[in-house]
C-alpha cells in the first residue's frame, strides 16, 4: 500500500472545473483521482479520470464543475485504521480522513 503524506496536489474544490482536474491528474502520475474538499478542507468526494470521462461522453464539457461528476459518497476510513483489502482490490484507493 502508497501512502500519499501530501494531498495538497490532488485537491480541488465543487466549483473548479474539469480541465482543472485534468490538468491536475495529468501532473500527478499514477495517482488517477482528485479529492474534493470544501472551502475549509473539509472532505467531499472523489473524482476519477473515469468520473471525467463519463462526463465530458454525457455531455459535460471541460468548463463543467466537478460536482456534476463527482461522488459524493465514497468509501473512506479512519485515519490510523487498517485498509481492508477487499477495497483497496475494488477501488485501487481509499481515503483516510480525520475528524
Amino acid at each position: 500500500m502508497h501512502k500519499i503524506e501530501n494531498v495538497k496536489p490532488f485537491c480541488l474544490r465543487p466549483e473548479d472545473d474539469l480541465r482543472a482536474a485534468l490538468s491536475a491528474l495529468n501532473k500527478q502520475p499514477p495517482h488517477l483521482f482528485i479529492l474534493v474538499v470544501s472551502e475549509n478542507g473539509k472532505f467531499l468526494a472523489t473524482v476519477t479520470d473515469g468520473d471525467i470521462r463519463r462526463g465530458l461522453l454525457n455531455g459535460l464539457d471541460l468548463d463543467s464543475s466537478l460536482s456534476n461528476c463527482m461522488h459524493g459518497d465514497p468509501f473512506t476510513i479512519k485515519e490510523g485504521q487498517p485498509v481492508p483489502r477487499k477495497l483497496l482490490e475494488e477501488f485501487g484507493f481509499v481515503p483516510a480522513v480525520d475528524k
